[in-house]
């Protein structure tokens, strides 16, 4: 009677666990893609969030909670961006709260030509045509964008008026960086 009761809660057990493999979601790993925006452009940190395709994954930060952070809570919060494979920053305010952070992975910067960020992964800077890129000159590959189709190897792209919105450009950018 002993072993009925031991095999019965045996597989009861493992009933449990097959059911919760199941029927429970694991979120495994980090995000893909950090949006970095500032509290006064939150509506377009969800026009840009929801331009990303459904297979990646983005989690967004608001820079404005860095303001009374000290050195450390700067460095947390760094290392926090860095288990996504790609870090995007929205426009100066984000630039200017992260001024003097060092990270590790690729990085976007869009709408800002500040250089107060600085990567070992490759950075690269989507910016409207007509945007005074002078402090940028010569350290970036210049790329003007018509198209989707003109998104080749380049690390400045100056989207053009006529052209695609720049959270379709950022997209497909970090759809071609994420997904071979």
């Amino acid at each position: 009677m002993k072993h009925l009761k031991i095999g019965s809660l045996l597989i009861q057990t493992c009933a449990f666990l097959l059911f919760m493999s199941f029927a429970v979601p694991v979120v495994w790993g980090a995000a893909d893609v950090y949006l970095i925006y500032s509290g006064k452009n939150k509506a377009d940190k969800k026009l840009f969030k929801k331009a990303f395709p459904k297979g990646i994954k983005v989690k967004a930060y608001n820079a404005d909670l860095l303001a009374v952070a000290d050195y450390s809570g700067k460095q947390k919060a760094a290392a926090k961006f860095d288990r996504a494979r790609v870090i995007v920053i929205l426009r100066d305010r984000p630039m200017e709260m992260l001024e003097g952070i060092g990270l590790s992975k690729d990085l976007i910067i869009v709408e800002s030509v500040l250089s107060s960020v600085s990567s070992s992964g490759k950075t690269r800077y989507i910016l409207r045509t007509g945007t005074d890129v002078s402090v940028l000159e010569g350290k970036f590959k210049k790329k003007q964008v018509m198209t989707i189709g003109d998104l080749s190897e380049g690390s400045l792209f100056l989207i053009d008026e006529s052209g695609p919105e720049i959270q379709t450009v950022l997209s497909k950018l970090v759809e071609k960086m994420l997904l071979p």
